[in-house]
């Protein structure tokens, strides 16, 4: 399947009490909003190895986004920061990028 994979987080920020998004309703947003791509429901799982050598953990319900070409990121981009999401990843077509997200002018994220 060409195209970019893009998981979203829909927790709202990173505290495990912060406010999380149906998956779908929110899964029919994107896909309704930018055309092109398709989402899957999914568990999201990272982990950040700290300087004195512990691990961070951090898991939340997500979507797992396709898009078919890399034009439908602003999109997505938008969708993450209407989330209240600080940041994402875009994967595929032989590329890794981190995208920062910003919120929308007059909102709080």
């Amino acid at each position: 399947m060409p195209g970019l994979v893009i998981p979203l987080g829909l927790r709202r920020g990173y505290h495990p009490d912060a406010p999380v998004h149906p998956a779908r309703p929110t899964r029919l947003r994107l896909v309704d909003d930018v055309p092109g791509t398709r989402a899957w429901p999914v568990r999201l799982c990272s982990v950040r190895i700290l300087r004195d050598s512990d691990a961070r953990w951090h898991h939340e319900p997500g979507l797992l986004v396709h898009a078919k070409a890399a034009d439908r990121i602003p999109g997505v981009a938008k969708l993450a920061a209407d989330l209240g999401l600080e940041r994402f990843v875009v994967t595929g077509n032989d590329m890794t990028a981190a995208c920062q997200v910003r919120a929308p002018a007059g909102t709080a994220a």
